[in-house]
């Protein structure tokens, strides 16, 4: 059948770098942006480009006759 390769270390990153040491580094980049407000913080707000689309019909939807 087929010889198993000895496993080698990914070409990226330090061989001692666990999964863990790469979580820890994502929630330090997180923390750097946090005064950014979030997707659902947007959404609750709503702008005046969004006022005018809820008084338009919406699209694919036939126009009210007049």
């Amino acid at each position: 059948m087929s010889e198993e390769l000895p496993m080698e270390p990914a070409e990226t990153g330090s061989p001692d770098q666990t999964p863990d040491d790469a979580r820890r580094k994502v929630d330090e980049l997180e923390e750097e942006h946090v005064d950014e407000p979030t997707e659902k913080e947007n959404e609750a707000q709503p702008t005046s480009g969004d006022e005018e689309d809820l008084e338009s019909p919406a699209a694919g939807e036939p126009e009210p006759p007049d």
